[in-house]
């Protein structure tokens, strides 16, 4: 119960900050907003403020922002200098690109908020700032390896090793692999930390994971919480901000490149099922790993949203720039149908991938 209450925490902050984004320059450019939406109809609940009315609606996976006369593009009629389609392309471009915008700026608050109190950061020799409860993590472990068929997991802290008369307290994680390739025929106990409790786990090493040398299949990295001061806390949560939008958008552009070669599977992809489960991995980490995690699906939910695709904001920016080049606007029956048939396509986009998900997560079979 309680991941599921951070998860709708998690969702409310991202779907909110997306669509005030549109909402706030909207008003700041002398638009009239009639709704701010949680969530697609039909509506559960409104209350209007102002001339703006804030609705709940029953599907929660989104959110809108509802702008005078946006389906018009007639910019004259009764009321029409308040109306989206009387201002300028420019205008219309912000405001369309504004949802996008906040969910950055909510990723750079994120990370800053996380090096302001102590954010999980790997160590090396150029790391800055307060270095507490340094850790040799897991960060990835191999698919049918003897550390997955031992149960070893994702961010558990490995504190020691043995086998026969030798012992180590794990200090950095070149120590791990040199005693792995180095222990010969025979099961080696790790002493790891999973949820605060220290647990012991055997392991026999295998060839073949690794070339010339004998592993159990993990990734390891030095990992601790770096506290900074709140103005370098600014400005490197802005760096990791900047470098996750590009390995973002190079990640997915190699999605599109494999579903090109037909090689694209819905296993490297995750809905709200999936995201809903890795939301649990990552508040047993630590608050800091939540916020991190948050805003690595806010700056996710930012690039998606600029894919040029009907019903997403990159569909309507590209129909604005269609609009700016032919010298008139799209008709509204034409723009309406595309939208629709594109959030059409993206529902049914949705149900695949969390049906993939229950598979990956095991709740039903393959």
């Amino acid at each position: 119960m309680f991941e599921l209450l951070v998860f709708i925490i998690i969702l409310s902050i991202l779907v909110l900050s997306h669509e005030f984004g549109h909402f706030w320059v909207a008003k700041k450019s002398g638009m009239r907003v009639d709704e701010f939406g949680f969530g697609f109809p039909p509506k559960l609940w409104g209350k209007k403020y102002g001339e703006t009315e804030y609705t709940i609606n029953l599907i929660p996976f989104g959110g809108f922002v509802k702008i005078y006369g946006e389906d018009d593009p007639n910019p004259e009629y009764q009321g029409g200098g308040r109306k989206f389609a009387s201002k300028s392309k420019w205008a219309q471009a912000a405001v369309i690109v504004a949802g996008v915008a906040f969910n950055f700026i909510l990723a750079w608050l994120l990370f800053s908020i996380g090096f302001m109190i102590g954010f999980p950061t790997p160590l090396t020799e150029d790391t800055i700032g307060i270095v507490e409860n340094p850790q040799v993590l897991i960060t990835n472990v191999f698919n049918e390896s003897p550390a997955e068929v031992a149960d070893l997991r994702i961010g558990d802290a490995v504190l020691a090793l043995s086998q026969g008369g030798r012992r180590i307290d794990v200090q950095d994680p070149s120590q791990v692999s040199e005693f792995v390739s180095n222990s010969g025929v025979g099961e080696i106990a790790f002493r790891i930390l999973r949820d605060g409790k220290e647990e012991v786990v055997t392991i026999t090493p295998a060839q073949g994971i690794l070339e010339g040398r004998q592993a159990i299949g993990i990734s390891l990295e030095s990992i601790g919480l770096v506290s900074l001061p709140p103005h370098i806390a600014l400005w490197e949560g802005l760096k990791k901000t900047g470098q996750f939008i590009w390995l973002t958008v190079f990640g997915f552009f190699g999605i599109i490149k494999d579903a090109l070669v037909g090689q694209a599977g819905f296993e490297t992809i995750s809905g709200p099922i999936g995201i809903y489960s890795l939301v649990g991995q990552a508040q047993t980490l630590g608050f800091t790993y939540l916020l991190g995690f948050t805003a690595l699906i806010s700056i996710s939910l930012g690039i998606i949203n600029l894919v040029p695709f009907p019903a997403l904001d990159g569909g309507r920016l590209l129909f604005l720039i269609i609009e700016a080049v032919k010298g008139s606007p799209i008709k509204p029956q034409v723009a309406n149908t595309l939208n629709y048939v594109g959030f059409g396509i993206l529902l049914l986009l949705m149900v695949l991938v969390s049906y993939g998900d229950l598979l990956k997560i095991g709740v039903i079979g393959s």
